[in-house]
Protein backbone atom coordinates (compact mmCIF):
# COMPACT_ATOMS: atom_id res chain seq x y z
CA UNK A 1 0.00 0.00 0.00
CA UNK A 2 1.60 3.60 -1.00
CA UNK A 3 -0.15 6.46 0.84
CA UNK A 4 -0.04 9.87 0.30
CA UNK A 5 0.13 10.04 -3.51
CA UNK A 6 -0.58 13.29 -4.84
CA UNK A 7 -4.02 14.35 -6.03
CA UNK A 8 -5.60 17.60 -7.91
CA UNK A 9 -6.55 20.42 -5.51
CA UNK A 10 -9.73 21.16 -5.44
CA UNK A 11 -11.02 17.65 -6.46
CA UNK A 12 -13.86 18.12 -9.17
CA UNK A 13 -17.01 17.26 -8.20
CA UNK A 14 -17.84 13.85 -8.68
CA UNK A 15 -19.66 13.28 -11.99
CA UNK A 16 -23.54 11.66 -12.30
CA UNK A 17 -23.60 9.83 -15.54
CA UNK A 18 -21.34 6.77 -16.55
CA UNK A 19 -20.54 8.73 -19.85
CA UNK A 20 -18.72 11.44 -17.98
CA UNK A 21 -15.78 8.20 -16.94
CA UNK A 22 -13.14 9.93 -19.44
CA UNK A 23 -13.55 13.90 -18.87
CA UNK A 24 -11.34 13.99 -15.61
CA UNK A 25 -9.53 17.31 -15.90
CA UNK A 26 -6.76 15.40 -13.50
CA UNK A 27 -3.14 16.97 -13.87
CA UNK A 28 -1.74 15.17 -11.04
CA UNK A 29 -3.51 12.48 -9.89
CA UNK A 30 -3.98 10.58 -13.46
CA UNK A 31 -0.09 10.90 -14.30
CA UNK A 32 0.49 9.70 -10.51
CA UNK A 33 -1.18 6.39 -10.81
CA UNK A 34 0.48 5.97 -14.11
CA UNK A 35 3.97 6.26 -13.07
CA UNK A 36 3.29 3.67 -10.34
CA UNK A 37 1.90 1.71 -12.94
CA UNK A 38 5.31 1.80 -15.05
CA UNK A 39 7.35 0.81 -12.28
CA UNK A 40 5.46 -2.83 -11.88
CA UNK A 41 5.32 -2.82 -15.85
CA UNK A 42 2.78 -1.85 -18.81
CA UNK A 43 0.00 -0.01 -17.96
CA UNK A 44 -3.26 -1.68 -20.34
CA UNK A 45 -6.38 -0.35 -21.05
CA UNK A 46 -9.31 -2.46 -22.60
CA UNK A 47 -10.91 -0.97 -25.65
CA UNK A 48 -14.72 -2.29 -24.72
CA UNK A 49 -13.95 -1.37 -21.07
CA UNK A 50 -15.13 2.67 -20.36
CA UNK A 51 -14.05 2.93 -24.24
CA UNK A 52 -10.55 1.85 -23.40
CA UNK A 53 -9.17 4.70 -20.90
CA UNK A 54 -5.96 4.21 -19.59
CA UNK A 55 -6.75 5.64 -16.01
CA UNK A 56 -10.88 4.61 -15.17
CA UNK A 57 -12.55 6.94 -13.06
CA UNK A 58 -14.24 5.02 -11.28
CA UNK A 59 -17.37 6.59 -9.10
CA UNK A 60 -20.93 5.40 -7.82
CA UNK A 61 -23.61 6.31 -10.87
CA UNK A 62 -27.71 6.00 -9.54
CA UNK A 63 -28.57 4.09 -12.54
CA UNK A 64 -26.14 1.47 -11.64
CA UNK A 65 -26.34 0.92 -8.21
CA UNK A 66 -27.16 -2.43 -7.87
CA UNK A 67 -25.34 -3.61 -11.06
CA UNK A 68 -22.58 -6.26 -10.47
CA UNK A 69 -19.96 -3.54 -11.61
CA UNK A 70 -17.39 -0.49 -10.57
CA UNK A 71 -20.49 2.27 -10.91
CA UNK A 72 -22.56 0.32 -8.22
CA UNK A 73 -22.82 1.60 -4.77
CA UNK A 74 -25.62 -0.92 -3.24
CA UNK A 75 -24.08 -4.53 -4.80
CA UNK A 76 -21.44 -5.85 -2.64
CA UNK A 77 -19.00 -7.11 -5.64
CA UNK A 78 -17.74 -9.94 -3.92
CA UNK A 79 -13.96 -11.68 -4.15
CA UNK A 80 -13.43 -11.82 -7.70
CA UNK A 81 -10.48 -11.66 -10.03
CA UNK A 82 -10.22 -8.86 -12.50
CA UNK A 83 -11.45 -10.45 -15.93
CA UNK A 84 -11.68 -9.06 -19.27
CA UNK A 85 -13.72 -9.93 -22.10
CA UNK A 86 -13.31 -8.77 -26.19
CA UNK A 87 -16.29 -8.30 -28.44
CA UNK A 88 -13.45 -8.91 -31.23
CA UNK A 89 -12.19 -12.08 -29.54
CA UNK A 90 -15.42 -13.55 -27.63
CA UNK A 91 -13.79 -17.00 -27.83
CA UNK A 92 -10.74 -15.75 -25.89
CA UNK A 93 -10.95 -17.27 -22.13
CA UNK A 94 -11.67 -14.68 -19.71
CA UNK A 95 -8.42 -14.48 -17.78
CA UNK A 96 -6.47 -14.63 -20.69
CA UNK A 97 -5.61 -10.99 -21.25
CA UNK A 98 -6.30 -9.76 -17.00
CA UNK A 99 -3.84 -7.52 -16.33
CA UNK A 100 -1.00 -9.21 -13.61
CA UNK A 101 -2.31 -6.37 -11.08
CA UNK A 102 -4.73 -3.57 -10.40
CA UNK A 103 -4.07 0.03 -8.96
CA UNK A 104 -6.76 1.51 -6.77
CA UNK A 105 -5.94 5.49 -6.20
CA UNK A 106 -8.94 6.57 -4.08
CA UNK A 107 -9.93 10.16 -4.24
CA UNK A 108 -12.49 10.77 -2.08
CA UNK A 109 -14.10 8.88 0.58
CA UNK A 110 -17.86 7.38 0.46
CA UNK A 111 -20.04 9.99 2.41
CA UNK A 112 -20.16 7.44 5.19
CA UNK A 113 -16.85 6.43 5.19
CA UNK A 114 -18.05 2.94 4.96
CA UNK A 115 -16.36 1.79 1.47
CA UNK A 116 -14.53 -1.23 1.86
CA UNK A 117 -11.75 -2.85 -0.47
CA UNK A 118 -10.27 -6.63 0.79
CA UNK A 119 -8.13 -8.08 -0.75
CA UNK A 120 -7.07 -12.11 -0.08
CA UNK A 121 -3.76 -13.73 -0.92
CA UNK A 122 -4.04 -16.80 -3.29
CA UNK A 123 -1.56 -18.12 -1.30
CA UNK A 124 -3.53 -18.09 1.98
CA UNK A 125 -6.73 -19.41 -0.35
CA UNK A 126 -4.59 -22.50 -1.73
CA UNK A 127 -3.50 -23.23 2.63
CA UNK A 128 -7.18 -23.77 3.65
CA UNK A 129 -8.42 -25.98 0.63
CA UNK A 130 -8.07 -29.43 0.47
CA UNK A 131 -5.58 -31.43 -2.13
CA UNK A 132 -8.55 -32.68 -3.62
CA UNK A 133 -10.28 -29.57 -4.15
CA UNK A 134 -6.87 -28.12 -5.34
CA UNK A 135 -7.49 -30.35 -7.85
CA UNK A 136 -11.48 -29.93 -8.94
CA UNK A 137 -10.44 -26.19 -9.09
CA UNK A 138 -8.09 -26.88 -11.24
CA UNK A 139 -10.30 -29.18 -13.49
CA UNK A 140 -11.88 -27.05 -16.83
CA UNK A 141 -15.55 -27.89 -15.24
CA UNK A 142 -16.20 -23.84 -14.80
CA UNK A 143 -18.04 -20.89 -17.08
CA UNK A 144 -17.40 -17.54 -16.26
CA UNK A 145 -19.84 -15.17 -17.42
CA UNK A 146 -18.39 -11.98 -19.36
CA UNK A 147 -17.96 -8.95 -17.09
CA UNK A 148 -20.65 -6.52 -16.89
CA UNK A 149 -18.32 -3.31 -17.63
CA UNK A 150 -17.09 -4.86 -20.77
CA UNK A 151 -21.05 -6.14 -22.27
CA UNK A 152 -23.06 -2.65 -21.45
CA UNK A 153 -25.50 -2.72 -24.59
CA UNK A 154 -24.73 -6.35 -25.94
CA UNK A 155 -28.57 -8.38 -25.55
CA UNK A 156 -26.54 -10.64 -22.78
CA UNK A 157 -23.17 -11.34 -21.42
CA UNK A 158 -22.07 -14.41 -22.30
CA UNK A 159 -20.69 -17.07 -20.89
CA UNK A 160 -16.95 -18.99 -21.69
CA UNK A 161 -16.19 -22.42 -22.71
CA UNK A 162 -15.46 -24.37 -19.48
CA UNK A 163 -12.36 -23.01 -17.89
CA UNK A 164 -10.10 -24.11 -14.37
CA UNK A 165 -10.71 -21.56 -11.32
CA UNK A 166 -6.99 -21.98 -10.33
CA UNK A 167 -4.81 -21.98 -12.84
CA UNK A 168 -1.59 -22.51 -11.25
CA UNK A 169 -0.28 -23.25 -7.63
CA UNK A 170 3.01 -21.43 -7.13
CA UNK A 171 2.23 -18.56 -7.23
CA UNK A 172 -1.25 -19.40 -7.41
CA UNK A 173 -3.65 -17.57 -10.08
CA UNK A 174 -7.57 -17.79 -9.81
CA UNK A 175 -9.86 -16.50 -12.40
CA UNK A 176 -13.17 -15.91 -11.16
CA UNK A 177 -15.94 -13.08 -10.31
CA UNK A 178 -18.89 -14.36 -8.27
CA UNK A 179 -20.89 -11.00 -8.94
CA UNK A 180 -20.64 -11.61 -13.00
CA UNK A 181 -21.57 -15.76 -12.54
CA UNK A 182 -19.76 -18.51 -12.49
CA UNK A 183 -21.42 -22.25 -13.07
CA UNK A 184 -20.21 -25.37 -12.02
CA UNK A 185 -20.23 -28.42 -14.37
CA UNK A 186 -20.81 -31.92 -13.56
CA UNK A 187 -17.92 -32.68 -12.37
CA UNK A 188 -17.83 -29.80 -9.73
CA UNK A 189 -17.39 -30.93 -5.83
CA UNK A 190 -17.29 -28.97 -3.14
CA UNK A 191 -13.93 -27.35 -2.20
CA UNK A 192 -14.79 -26.33 1.59
CA UNK A 193 -14.92 -30.31 1.85
CA UNK A 194 -11.99 -32.04 2.98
Amino acid sequence: MIQGMPVDVPLPPTPTTADAAGLNPSFISEPSVLLVAMVRGEPVAYEDEKNGVLVQNVYPVEAESRSPSNESSGTDLGFHTELSFSRKHPERPLHEASPDFLLLLGLRPAPLRDAVTTLVDGRDICHVLSDRARTALMQPSFQLRAPYSFTQGLAERPWSRPVPLLHKLDPPTFAFDLACGVRKGPMMVDARRP
